[in-house]
């Protein structure tokens, strides 16, 4: 969870990461029960020589945060070079940026680019701070699979009832990037099911019943929804059903399971 010996001086200039990092978020790193922020890698913030006094030590308000994409991009850059010389084995850099790229930045999210990058933040400070309270309970970092849940978490917020990896977006040659609305099919057949086919897989869930189709609800398969239900369901708040049923995927079968349980403590 934490080293031993505090190392000021990584070598990063063969990775082309020398000076983009202050060396208090480096000496923060050693510990990796302390939370970190994407902002703490920003290039704007290396000359930034403490943090509060506060108890967790958190950034203070005129560490700059990021404005775009490109700062989300250079910020996980320069964590990954950071962890691959102080934790080689965490992968939590790599898996932010494989999402990140699986999904294309939220290029389908219908909000502001000022609310996408804050969103995109808001799940990579998310990951990061989850991670630390497992270190604190000697468990391993969120994998992949874990990881990409929290980002359907976000996802749902902003109303995106499914998410495309690049191979269903639109060729270059067939429209440019992040895809067209004459795209692959959303899912959402009779019975609660997804059509068959791999393509359902990295989609979110959703059920069918009464002849409309609802997402599935993330935070009832995490056991903790507190929103208002609302018919099989919660009501978002916004006009927005969810349905509580199972969205365990069965790779076997290529369907989600759609049951009366939330997937945590069942599959």
């Amino acid at each position: 969870m934490k080293h031993g010996h505090t190392y000021r001086r990584l070598p990063l200039e063969h990775s082309g990461a020398a000076n983009k990092v202050g060396d208090i978020v480096i000496i923060r790193c050693h510990d990796r029960s302390y939370p970190l922020k994407l902002k703490m890698f920003l290039p704007a913030n290396r000359t930034k020589k403490a943090f509060t006094s506060g108890e967790n030590k958190e950034e203070s308000a005129d560490w700059e945060a990021a404005k775009g994409v490109a700062d989300i991009r250079e910020a996980l850059l320069n964590l990954a070079d950071i962890t691959a010389e102080l934790w080689p084995y965490d992968d939590t850099p790599r898996i932010l940026q494989r999402i990140l790229h699986n999904y294309n930045f939220g290029a389908a999210w219908r909000c502001t680019e000022q609310e996408k990058t804050k969103l995109l933040v808001e799940f990579c400070d998310g990951v990061l701070r989850e991670n630390a309270c497992r270190a604190v309970e000697k468990e391993p970092p969120l994998s992949f699979r874990e990881a990409k849940e929290r980002w359907a978490d976000i996802a749902e917020r902003v109303g995106a009832s499914s998410h495309q990896f690049p191979q269903q977006q639109a060729h270059p040659n067939r429209g440019g990037r992040g895809g067209s609305s004459g795209g692959p099919q959303r899912g959402g057949g009779g019975g609660g099911t997804f059509r068959a086919g791999a393509a359902a897989k990295g989609r979110t869930a959703r059920y069918a019943t009464g002849g409309a189709s609802y997402a599935v609800c993330f935070s009832y398969n995490r056991g903790n929804c507190s929103r208002p239900a609302k018919g099989c369901g919660c009501d978002d708040g916004r006009g927005g059903i969810f349905a509580h049923v199972c969205n365990h995927f069965d790779s076997a079968t290529n369907k989600y399971c759609l049951l009366g349980h939330p997937r945590d403590g069942n599959h």
